[in-house]
């Protein structure tokens, strides 16, 4: 039985150990933001938010638009030559494609108009 207890004791203390870490990793104390903590004005390597906005609006549109392709030649398959069914699912693919289009434009012209609640002062 004595010779299992250096084992123990190592196991135990790799545990400890480990324990340490995890908790000195998740400290609410050295929280990670992705605030700058200067005093608020960009830096030269900082980047431009409105860019960062426009990028994810029009990442948000390439996928919308990924998937109305996919859903596209689904629905074509699935029409299985109806000229009727593919007219329908044309017509509905286009009116897709115009609103992630129109939701692309609205979501540029928001990130480039972000001007607050609008209380004036009040």
């Amino acid at each position: 039985m004595n010779s299992m207890r250096p084992v123990r004791l190592l196991v135990w203390g790799g545990f400890a150990v480990m324990a340490f870490f995890v908790m000195a990793a998740s400290s609410p104390q050295c929280a990670r933001t992705s605030d700058d903590p200067s005093s608020g004005f960009q830096t030269l390597n900082s980047p431009d938010p409105v860019k960062v906005c426009q990028r994810d609006c029009a990442a948000a549109a390439r996928t919308a638009t990924r998937v109305e392709r996919k859903r596209h030649r689904l629905a074509l398959k699935a029409c299985n030559k109806n000229q009727f069914c593919i007219a329908e699912e044309n017509a509905f693919h286009e009116a897709v494609v115009l609103e992630i289009t129109a939701d692309e434009a609205a979501c540029n012209l928001a990130c480039e108009h972000n001007q607050g609640a609008g209380t004036g002062g009040q």
